[in-house]
């Protein structure tokens, strides 16, 4: 039983890879990859989950092999491993 998806909601020119959701009960962001650019962005969704906007670019190192977020005490923790 693969998994189904029933459409793209999020479309860039270049591959976004390992998005994480969170949400603060308002708000509904991701932090996908972006290859290409070589970083970590958040994504805020301005009608989900069909239409998001960059907020801005997170970490900027040389290169990225694993990204993930966690949401601890109210807030959410981001972190980067080269």
């Amino acid at each position: 039983m693969g998994k189904h998806y029933e459409r793209i909601v999020l479309q860039e020119p270049f591959h976004l890879s390992y998005p994480e959701r969170f949400s603060d009960g308002k708000t509904s962001s991701i932090t996908p990859k972006r290859r290409g650019y070589c970083c970590t962005a958040l994504y805020r969704a301005t009608s989900f989950p069909d239409n998001w906007t960059l907020v801005k670019d997170l970490f900027r190192p040389h290169r990225i092999l694993l990204s993930s977020s966690t949401t601890e005490s109210g807030g959410v923790h981001l972190s980067n491993a080269e």
